[in-house]
């Protein structure tokens, strides 16, 4: 019944909301999605980090670049979406492992390094000449809707193109924490970690694993934010 108010809600909006308040709902929603990532890492898994403002940016550079062509090759948007969701899983996973080896204060030391560390990375000569920029900061182009949504104003498709992806994930989140094993693992592991290992789960796989699907869903919300703003830049 609340998935399904909330769909109706959702589905509704552009009759009742302004453009402004469509915006203001897609900006929730996008946020919302990093913010679910955050949750399966600290909330589910109990792995304290403060970097997911980072895999936020990099999800959105990556979604940029695979767009704009500047990679040699230009995908859909939503297939860079995904591909860019993809790649900053991957990411998060490589960051685990180095994290995993520490723990508590010295563990928010590492993702705080990540996050000041991306920016600078973005401002380096070799991506400022990749991307054309001298400070890092990108445009999007304008995304064309398909042909079944040209009749609609570019205000409810711009929203409609941000809330489905992130009614979509947020499903799948909800799925993931309540109705499967991995989310059973991540309480357990959260509860007692040593008792975990002795019930003979995997602790340092299913770490990866929220490290890797917190850094996706950054992925996706840095992506959707992009797709809202136009524009992303290192100091963002």
């Amino acid at each position: 019944f609340a998935w399904a108010a909330f769909l109706l809600l959702i589905g509704l909006a552009p009759l009742f909301c302004k453009e402004y308040s469509l915006y203001t709902i897609n900006l929730i929603m996008a946020y919302g999605l990093g913010v679910v990532g955050l949750d399966m890492l600290y909330g589910q898994c109990g792995i304290i980090s403060l970097g997911q403002g980072g895999f936020l940016l990099t999800g959105s550079y990556i979604v940029l670049w695979l767009f704009n062509g500047i990679m040699g090759f230009q995908l859909p948007i939503f297939i860079c979406l995904i591909v860019g969701a993809i790649v900053n899983g991957i990411v998060g996973a490589l960051l685990g492992i180095p994290a995993l080896r520490v723990k508590d204060h010295y563990l928010v030391v590492v993702s705080i390094a990540f996050s000041i560390s991306i920016p600078a990375i973005l401002k380096s000569k070799y991506l400022q000449a990749l991307s054309g920029s001298r400070t890092g900061g990108l445009f999007l182009p304008d995304i064309k809707p398909p042909e079944f949504a040209s009749a609609m104003p570019p205000y409810i498709w711009n929203y409609f193109s941000v809330a489905v992806p992130a009614v979509i994930l947020f499903f799948v989140a909800y799925n993931i924490i309540h109705h499967s094993q991995i989310g059973r693992a991540f309480r357990t592991i959260k509860c007692d970690n040593e008792v975990t290992m002795i019930l003979g789960i995997p602790v340092v796989r299913y770490k990866l694993m929220a490290f890797s699907l917190s850094a996706i869903y950054a992925g996706f919300s840095g992506g959707l934010l992009l797709m809202m703003t136009k524009y992303i830049s290192p100091d963002s």
